[in-house]
């Protein structure tokens, strides 16, 4: 899995969600800053990476 795709991939897909990165760490439960520790190459805990793929998944879902 190359990290930096997928973050550039989730990053699309909240923005047609009408997400902001903000809100989809909110609701994955992250810090703003761990979302940018992803980008600058940090590799994600895969329970964690799992919460935030759920937010795009399902945006409605994840709200709750």
């Amino acid at each position: 899995m190359d990290i930096q795709h997928e973050i550039r991939v989730i990053e699309s897909r909240a923005v047609l969600a009408g997400i902001s990165i903000k809100t989809l760490c909110e609701r994955a439960g992250i810090d703003r800053n761990t979302w940018q520790s992803w980008k600058r190459g940090t590799i994600p805990r895969l329970d964690t990476w799992m919460r935030v793929k759920a937010v795009v998944d399902d945006p409605a879902e994840a709200a709750q």
